[in-house]
């Protein structure tokens, strides 16, 4: 790599084979890894590995990941055999124009498990995305990375992002989880998660949050215990920090878009070992720019959700 190499924490990671990171993910090749992974799908019985420079998927799971969510190529030939990308999962290299920033992909369902304590993930050769933002932006995206800083609680920075006080008793701001529920109505999550290039991972996390929605009404906050709402403001901070909604250049409405869905999820299933991976699922549901479109169709209604 090449740049000085920023990251927010020590990357830590403990992988649960759980398959989730190898299903609704774009992998691009390599030219000699093309080459490689055709005749590695041939040797397996595979047809078709490759379309355009992209690993293929069926049912928006990876060609080689098998039925019990465990990759082929890793179980025959090794870690090393696998495409460069795959190999450095869960790390994120993005390139910027000043530095190279490291940091784990909060979308992996399993992420909440190891977050803080997990084996620490030294970054070597890796694969760098380029996710450009404009100039302007650049102090805006360091404040809101900052406003995310551990100890904040999804009230408080929800708060904060619309420019109030967080209420003493710890609740969400005023007339916020109203709104909240008039845009997550409108979402139509279920239909979404139904769509046949959703992943069948995503679909099952979400089922609980696609149930709640229809009729939702506002609910008690908080509701989380402490470790699952600062690892909601985490994956915040993770999906502002790496850009991962590539098609919202706006940091603060990135981050609104996580809490709110941190929300969303508690509401609907508020203990950690459903929570953890139902927000990991939302985190990667908004990357869709219809999702995004539908839940923040312009900027008056992001003004309109923090601030009524």
């Amino acid at each position: 790599m090449t740049g000085p190499i920023e990251v927010l924490d020590t990357p830590r990671h403990e992988c649960h084979r759980c398959g989730a990171m190898c299903q609704d993910k774009v992998i691009h090749l390599g030219a000699e890894e093309v080459a490689q992974v055709r005749q590695q799908a041939a040797d397996l019985g595979l047809a078709d590995p490759v379309e355009a420079d992209r690993l293929r998927q069926e049912g928006a799971r990876c060609v080689f990941l098998s039925p019990d969510n465990l990759c082929r190529i890793h179980a025959l030939w090794g870690a090393s055999a696998k495409p460069k990308v795959c190999q450095q999962a869960p790390l994120v290299a993005l390139r910027t124009a000043c530095e190279v920033r490291v940091g784990v992909e909060p979308g992996c369902l399993q992420t909440w498990r190891s977050w803080r304590d997990g084996p620490a993930l030294q970054p070597d050769s890796m694969v760098l995305t380029s996710v450009p933002l404009d100039p302007a932006m650049l102090p805006l995206e360091e404040a809101v990375v900052d406003l995310l800083s551990p100890g904040t609680t999804v009230a408080q920075a929800l708060a904060s992002l619309a420019g109030r006080d967080a209420p003493a008793d710890g609740g969400l701001h005023d007339g916020f989880a109203d709104r909240l529920c008039a845009r997550l109505r409108v979402l139509g999550l279920a239909e979404r998660l139904r769509r046949p290039d959703t992943a069948p991972a995503l679909r099952a996390a979400l089922a609980p949050v696609a149930a709640l929605l229809p009729g939702l009404h506002p609910r008690p906050w908080p509701v989380l215990v402490p470790e699952a709402d600062a690892f909601a403001v985490e994956v915040a901070r993770r999906t502002v920090y790496l850009r991962l909604v590539t098609g919202l250049p706006y940091p603060p409405a990135v981050a609104v878009l996580v809490l709110s869905g941190a929300v969303a999820c508690a509401w609907a299933t508020p203990s950690l070992e459903q929570f953890g991976p139902a927000l990991s699922a939302w985190s990667r549901l908004v990357r869709n720019p219809a999702n995004v479109a539908a839940l923040l169709p312009d900027a008056a209604s992001l003004e309109k959700l923090l601030r009524g």
